[in-house]
């Protein structure tokens, strides 16, 4: 980190002269003094939003993205990396000569799991299920039911069929014995997929879907998706609609 500071800050030769990251900071007693005698300050600040992609700065040569790491280094908040997806903002100032930074934001994913936000959303399972439980209704009857259609609509299920794992009836009316045989292949795939190579897995297109659901993988996650939707299904209160199971034909 000291290293990349220094690096920022050292002048470096650029477009015939000089130049590092403090000509992107504009002195706030000249900027004081410009709006105190300025009669237009709009003259005065010109600011637009910069998206930091891979590009480089065009008044200084340096990195959009080393300008906004070496600024966030000076925010109110700790600098700590985010997971997920994020894109950093570099607001500008048009009206100096290097187009100052004068601000920085960044669109980031929600940050998951924090219990007193999800349970004063709702969005946890249990304040979930309890309200459900403590006013169901029939729109979330009806909800769930199509959720659950829904769900075995979405998982490919011809190698299940094929192997014996799956019978077509079990679609229809779940049974506890069809979950426990899908878990076992979960766990029984799973296993394999630890003993498989890694340049296998990377060998395949990342286009041909089908040949990666047949992976061991994501044949334990099929299993397991699919076990979980028929343990829902079958222990669904009455007050549930019925949904209607996909048609299935058992090919070989």
């Amino acid at each position: 980190m000291r290293r990349f500071i220094e690096r920022m800050e050292k002048p470096r030769e650029y477009a015939g002269g000089l130049v590092s990251i403090f000509n992107l900071m504009r002195d706030g007693r000249e900027l004081a003094d410009a709006l105190e005698t300025a009669e237009n300050p709009s003259a005065v600040i010109q600011p637009y939003v910069q998206i930091v992609d891979s590009g480089k700065c065009e008044h200084t040569g340096l990195a959009l993205h080393d300008i906004w790491r070496y600024f966030r280094h000076t925010w109110s908040n700790a600098y700590f990396t985010v997971p997920g997806r994020s894109m950093p903002i570099l607001v500008r100032d048009a009206a100096t000569a290097h187009h100052a930074v004068i601000g920085l934001a960044a669109i980031s994913s929600p940050v998951v799991q924090i219990a007193e936000r999800d349970q004063w959303m709702g969005w946890d399972t249990d304040t979930f299920l309890e309200s459900i439980r403590e006013t169901p209704t029939q729109k979330m009857a009806q909800w769930l039911s199509t959720r659950i259609d829904t769900q075995l609509h979405e998982i490919y299920l011809e190698d299940l069929l094929n192997d014996d794992i799956l019978q077509p009836t079990a679609l229809q009316q779940p049974t506890l014995e069809a979950v426990a045989l899908l878990r076992a292949d979960a766990e029984r795939h799973r296993q394999k997929h630890h003993r498989t190579p890694l340049r296998e897995v990377r060998q395949i297109e990342r286009d041909n879907w089908t040949e990666r659901a047949l992976t061991p993988l994501f044949r334990s996650k099929r299993a397991t998706a699919l076990a979980d939707t028929l343990e829902t299904s079958s222990s669904c209160t009455p007050t549930c609609t019925p949904h209607r199971p996909p048609r299935v034909s058992r090919r070989r």
